[in-house]
């Protein structure tokens, strides 16, 4: 499964489209407007929401804790001198990216649960999210959201 996700350049707000490989859209992720930390709405198409993102303030490196339906999950950005890695806490996961922070590998159990590549020359931030199993893809898509706040912090 493959989602591209796509944030409004013009938005006071963050403020995501989330389309699947045949330009169907799939999700809208919306912030708050007045906050001084990252936080995310997931929504589906019918307007319920489905997970939230949240960015912590209480560690040196950035956290963002995201509760999706029953689980609940942390994404820590860990040291790394020339790549970026996060840790993913309550699944089991981990994040390993390049140096210039536009590709990523989420992996789970030694498996690759999913591929996230920046999209170049678009008009805000683009990015394609291979999942491999579509069970996995409301996780992915929180990951792959989280990543983006950290980058723009």
């Amino acid at each position: 499964m493959i989602l591209f996700i796509k944030q409004s350049a013009l938005s006071w707000s963050d403020k995501f489209a989330i389309k699947d490989e045949s330009g169907e859209d799939r999700w809208i992720a919306q912030g708050d407007v007045l906050s001084f930390a990252h936080f995310l709405r997931v929504y589906d198409l019918s307007g319920k929401e489905r997970a939230t993102i949240k960015e912590k303030w209480t560690s040196f490196f950035p956290k963002h804790v995201v509760q999706a339906g029953f689980e609940s999950f942390e994404i820590v950005k860990e040291f790394s001198m020339f790549s970026q890695r996060y840790d993913i806490s309550g699944i089991g996961w981990s994040v390993a990216g390049d140096f210039l922070a536009h590709d990523y590998t989420i992996e789970g159990e030694g498996q690759v649960i999913a591929h996230m590549t920046k999209e170049c020359l678009s008009w805000g931030d683009s990015y394609r999210l291979d999942i491999i199993s579509q069970r996995d893809e409301l996780p992915a898509l929180c990951v792959a959201l989280a990543i983006d706040c950290t980058n723009h912090d």
